[in-house]
């Protein structure tokens, strides 16, 4: 089955080339949803009747990538700058710090879950229309259509999905808090113990210091009498050596006199 697609900013239109869709069929509700307009381009595109058909591929644009992968995911994170996605996607701030990948992998598996049926349909038809319908608002009228889905429900979806981050924040906040409290409790504790220990070092060494000042003090005096002693013991020994000899020099002095005495009356 062939379509023509043609398309502007403002207006979208589908020609059946062979045969209209069943009644009830996606192709059904694309064709409702885009007729009655005209646009400035046309390409063609060949769509299979039914799932998993062969198509010719020179004529059918390449799908959008699966859900979760760079330009068909149906989570609403910030598409790169210039993309033609970048309109559709929740804005954000400039990060100060690089996200943690593995955080990123579970919150977007948390936001999946918290997707609304509406807004999956919604999401697929708006990826599946990229190749046909660049233009974003008039791609985002038609998903709308053939999605049967409403800017309500939208909104309503996009609610239920930021209420599902404020969650996962605050429960991560639970239990970051707790074990950071607990953590840094632990340490805390720890540099207490080691301040009161340094502190009571401390006291010790101040009290050290002043006994040492006090046995320096005691070192100096006594060794100043030990040099006093040792010169009054040194003069002592050398004045009661001066006394021996000089006691000494008279007993032989006597003596030698006693001798030549003797000596001298033995003659005559």
């Amino acid at each position: 089955m062939v379509y023509n697609v043609v398309s502007n900013e403002e207006n979208v239109s589908v020609t059946d080339k062979s045969k209209a869709p069943s009644s009830g069929g996606a192709l059904s509700m694309l064709k409702t949803a885009l007729s009655g307009v005209s646009g400035l381009f046309v390409d063609t595109v060949e769509v299979p009747e039914h799932p998993g058909a062969a198509t010719t591929p020179q004529q059918v644009p390449q799908r959008p990538p699966p859900m979760g992968m760079p330009g068909g995911r149906l989570t609403p994170l910030p598409a790169p700058p210039g993309s033609p996605h970048a309109a559709m996607t929740m804005p954000a701030p400039t990060p100060t710090v690089t996200p943690d990948p593995e955080a990123m992998r579970d919150l977007e598996e948390r936001l999946h879950k918290a997707m609304t049926p509406e807004y999956t349909a919604f999401m697929e038809h708006f990826n599946m229309l990229a190749p046909e319908l660049p233009e974003e608002r008039a791609r985002f009228r038609v998903a709308l259509r053939t999605s049967h889905t409403t800017a309500e429900q939208l909104i309503a979806a996009m609610d239920q999905m930021a209420e599902s981050m404020k969650s996962a924040h605050k429960k991560f906040l639970d239990g970051f808090e707790a074990e950071r409290s607990k953590t840094l409790a632990e340490y805390e504790k720890n540099v207490t113990t080691a301040d009161q220990t340094i502190a009571s070092y401390e006291e010790q060494m101040r009290a050290l210091e002043q006994t040492m000042s006090t046995i320096r003090a005691k070192r100096d005096a006594d060794a100043e009498a030990m040099r006093v002693e040792a010169e009054r013991f040194d003069q002592g020994r050398l004045g009661f050596e001066a006394a021996v000899q000089e006691i000494t020099g008279h007993v032989y002095t006597q003596r030698r006199s006693i001798e030549a005495m003797t000596a001298s009356a033995g003659k005559v």
